[in-house]
């Protein structure tokens, strides 16, 4: 948990607090808080600025930023402006943090900025970007690394798509491990050119619970994503800002394909997470209540089916809250039900084998008395569709209760994670000093093509 000041509203008009979520008006902001919008600021990039700004936003995570920054700058595509937005609270994070900006200070290409007091994500992130200058903005955050080519492959691809690149997504799932070892998903190394009211639809379905949490996705979520500057020009003009609470990367991920017909899925690593420190990790494990706070609004799950507090009910609860702001741009856009509960049950099992500090019996109880709202034909499925997924259950409710009555329970997280650092010492996987060198030496998941069964040779399934 990383301190911070005491919590303060989101900003509003004026820097005033921010209404109810299913009430978001225009926006504008104070100079010293969220610059207003530039009326000439599209000319400007069109004039001459450069291809890419990559933003890294961060907070009180000095160690990380060092690591992110390194990547950036050893991009084989240099056509770029970096602009790393430090929110930090605590003077060591600041003065480390500006350190590592100016080891780069004869590089015209790097900027450090700070707001002028501390912000929550949303407006943090909305900050950031009102600062680039670049034809498409990328998020890089301290927790994040590029492999070298990144910027380089992402480049060739806009190229080539022109009208659909306006916003790229790339799948998300590599990890830097404890261990020293890289762990990806498979991955096709494919360009789609999707719909983008197709993938919302489908999003809202929330089939993936059979399969996977809600926040594995193929959406846009900057974390993940690039977009073209003019399409965030448009939705700040119609909306005031593109990062909306509560989550700034689902919010903007919606408002991007409500106002674009099409965009492009990169079927590639391009970026590598390390570290357990963001904010999903953080309500899975503790609720999240530090981040819910900083926004103002404690009863963020008040309107959704059933009052969870938890990731799925908050990236539900955004996409229900941009549909009501955007109209009939999402009007299509309905949410099923029987997935919404499931993908929330998934949740809560896996909050259980993480071992949260949160009651997770109190949110099943919680959980079991929404579904009374149901149709009996409903209430039917989810009957069926549980019982799928208690199949999964497998040694970690065993090991939980040994950890419970060996008074080893608020260590369980812990325990798990030295388990599973142990068991990759032992996969024969490559094994690297850092995460710069990881970066490095995994740069051929950008770079090869594919095997005949459509799988990077390092990821076959």
């Amino acid at each position: 948990m990383h301190s911070r000041p005491e919590s303060r509203a989101p900003l509003g008009p004026d820097g005033g607090t921010m209404p109810r979520p299913l009430g978001l008006q225009k926006m504008s902001f104070s100079d010293g808080a969220l610059r207003k919008p530039d009326p000439e600021s599209s000319s400007k990039v069109s004039a001459g600025g450069p291809f890419f700004t990559v933003l890294v936003p961060t907070m009180n995570r000095f160690q990380l930023l060092e690591s992110a920054v390194g990547t950036i700058m050893r991009q084989t595509f240099t056509d770029f402006e970096l602009i790393v937005s430090d929110n930090s609270s605590d003077e060591e994070s600041k003065m480390r943090n500006r350190a590592t900006v100016e080891e780069f200070a004869d590089d015209s290409r790097v900027r450090y900025i700070r707001p002028d007091r501390w912000m929550n994500m949303p407006d943090h992130w909305e900050f950031a970007t009102r600062h680039a200058s670049g034809r498409y903005v990328v998020i890089l955050t301290d927790r994040h690394v590029m492999r070298p080519s990144a910027l380089q492959f992402l480049h060739v691809q806009i190229n080539h798509l022109q009208e659909d690149s306006k916003v790229v997504s790339w799948q998300p799932g590599s990890a830097f491990s404890r261990s020293g070892t890289v762990n990806s998903v498979p991955f096709t190394g494919a360009s789609e050119v999707l719909d983008s009211m197709q993938e919302l639809c489908e999003f809202a379905k929330c089939a993936q619970w059979r399969f996977s949490p809600i926040w594995h996705n193929r959406l846009p979520r900057m974390l993940n994503s690039c977009y073209r500057f003019d399409v965030a020009q448009t939705i700040r003009k119609n909306h005031g800002r593109l990062f909306m609470p509560s989550n700034p990367d689902y919010t903007c991920a919606y408002l991007l394909l409500a106002y674009t017909d099409r965009f492009t899925y990169l079927d590639r690593p391009l970026f590598m997470h390390h570290g357990n420190q963001g904010n999903g990790n953080n309500i899975l494990l503790y609720g999240g209540k530090e981040y819910i706070s900083s926004l103002g609004d404690e009863d963020l799950s008040a309107e959704l089916p059933v009052p969870l507090r938890t990731a799925t009910n908050l990236i539900i609860r955004d996409l229900l809250m941009i549909k009501n702001l955007v109209g009939t741009r999402l009007s299509n856009i309905s949410l099923d039900l029987v997935g919404y509960f499931m993908c929330n049950y998934r949740e809560l099992m896996i909050m259980e084998r993480l071992g949260s500090q949160v009651d997770v019996r109190a949110l099943y109880a919680q959980w079991s008395e929404g579904i009374q709202m149901l149709t009996t034909e409903q209430q039917k499925q989810i009957e069926v569709f549980v019982s799928e997924l208690e199949r999964e259950r497998s040694s970690f409710t065993s090991l939980r209760r040994l950890a419970v009555k060996l008074g080893f329970d608020r260590h369980y997280h812990a325990i798990v994670g030295g388990i599973r650092h142990i068991r990759r010492l032992f996969t024969g996987k490559p094994v690297y000093p850092n995460v710069l060198d990881a970066a490095r030496q995994t740069d051929y998941m950008l770079t090869d093509a594919v095997d005949k069964q459509g799988f990077s040779k390092v990821c076959k399934p």
